[in-house]
């Protein structure tokens, strides 16, 4: 069986954000989901989109929009997300609450989680796709399409594609809490499914700051002779400088082989630069600044302060 999504009212403004939350408020739990930046920020779990469902009636908020100018305005709805007697009802929520914890200090409370539900209910450790939990216990069937799956959701404006996809994730969660909490409760596990739910909710998160140590663990670094290690190093941390000021996941940008190429190439002008493999548009955008680092005494402290300042607090602060 499948369905016909209701309009979702996009929410692109504090105003209308204040509205909503004080519905939220209001509600004795609702769906949400979330939908980040992933490969294509420096920072993956950067909140772009957050789905929400409750009385039938469905919103998407804009995070890009409306926090354009830092996300300090979403702090009471991030309050509304620590409420213990609000229920967030999430599927599969590991992810997004390790970003919520990761880059915004937020500790979401009261879950339930319906892949953990569904996983009890068939005393398996396996937690199921969304697609296979609505089909099994419901009979419904959703279009998720893998390719949306990896979509950028910075982009702006949304396509009509991006936004059934984000609403499918929330449209049948209220309906399936319903049925997988009855189920639970009848066969006496709801008291060990919301343990397991805890269990979520507190789970730690590491925070990966950057490391300039590291160097030696780009991939196939043991080719390069120790005599070449500092000058690894300083690309090393060059390449995470350029993808802070770039906004950009390091390894994308310059792949690590592509980075030792650099290195054992002795490379001294642009040419050499591409002969060894970095792509021509960011040798010809950044090729003498990259040279420059290599061949040069090199800031690294300077170059340290514009990655660190980038950070949130809650990175920096955490584990």
């Amino acid at each position: 069986m499948t369905t016909q999504l209701p309009t979702a009212i996009i929410i692109e403004s504090k105003k209308d954000l204040n509205l909503l939350i004080a519905e939220l408020k209001e509600q004795p739990f609702f769906a949400i989901d979330f939908e980040r930046t992933g490969f294509h920020s420096y920072f993956s779990d950067t909140l772009c989109l957050a789905q929400i469902c409750f009385d039938k009636k469905e919103f998407i908020i804009d995070m890009v929009k409306i926090g354009v100018n830092g996300y300090a305005i979403f702090q009471e709805f991030f309050d509304v997300l620590e409420d213990e007697k609000i229920c967030k009802v999430m599927h599969g929520s590991g992810d997004d609450i390790a970003s919520l914890k990761r880059m915004y200090d937020i500790n979401l409370k009261n879950l339930f989680d319906t892949s953990i539900a569904d996983a009890i209910l068939q005393n398996t450790t396996n937690h199921h796709s969304l697609v296979r939990v609505l089909e099994e216990n419901l009979n419904i069937i959703i279009p998720k399409q893998r390719k949306l799956q990896r979509a950028n959701w910075r982009r702006r404006p949304l396509t009509k594609e991006l936004i059934k996809y984000a609403q499918y994730d929330v449209h049948f969660l209220c309906e399936l809490k319903k049925l997988l909490e009855e189920n639970l409760r009848k066969k006496k596990l709801y008291e060990q499914f919301k343990k397991e739910c805890l269990k979520f909710e507190e789970i730690g998160v590491k925070n990966n700051v950057f490391n300039p140590n590291e160097f030696l663990r780009t991939k196939k670094s043991q080719v390069i002779p120790s005599r070449l290690h500092k000058k690894l190093r300083k690309a090393y941390v060059f390449r995470e400088y350029k993808a802070v000021k770039l906004d950009k996941p390091p390894r994308m940008m310059l792949p690590d082989p592509v980075l030792i190429s650099l290195i054992t190439s002795n490379c001294r002008t642009i040419n050499q630069l591409i002969k060894a493999g970095l792509p021509k548009n960011f040798a010809k955008k950044w090729g003498k600044e990259l040279l420059k680092a290599l061949n040069e005494p090199y800031d690294e402290k300077k170059a340290l302060r514009t990655i660190y300042y980038s950070y949130p607090k809650s990175i920096l602060s955490g584990e």
